[in-house]
């Protein structure tokens, strides 16, 4: 719709500013990553990502939504590997359990998926 749209927008104008401030915030790279794959902007997304952990290697949010990135299009194993780092940074954190879950039950691992579900209820 067009008021996505104008919202996705102003939020890229916004962290625009921010980086042009601080241009090596893991964060806003994070936020305008997100930015980017809500607009099916899937390299733009990528390439902030990567930036966010060039930075900052043990960034779990940027691995979270990069493996996101990766388990929509398919990239199983790149998925994985994000999400595992994430889940190992921050074992605790409900989201990264689902979303790992998510990404070991479509590659067949179905007992660690809902080994991170049960996880995922019990916090």
């Amino acid at each position: 719709t067009s008021l996505r749209l104008r919202r996705l927008e102003a939020a890229f104008v916004s962290v625009n500013e921010c980086l042009r401030r601080r241009p090596r915030y893991p964060d806003a790279l994070v936020l305008r990553g997100q930015i980017h794959a809500a607009g099916n902007h899937e390299m733009d997304a990528l390439a902030d990502f990567d930036e966010a952990l060039d930075i900052q290697p043990d960034f779990a949010p940027a691995r979270l939504h990069r493996g996101i990135l990766h388990l929509k299009a398919e990239r199983l194993d790149a998925a994985l590997a994000d999400l595992d780092s994430a889940v190992e940074q921050e074992p605790d954190n409900v989201e990264y359990r689902l979303q790992r879950s998510a990404a070991r039950h479509r590659n067949g691992d179905h007992a660690g998926a809902d080994e991170d579900e049960r996880r995922a209820r019990s916090l």
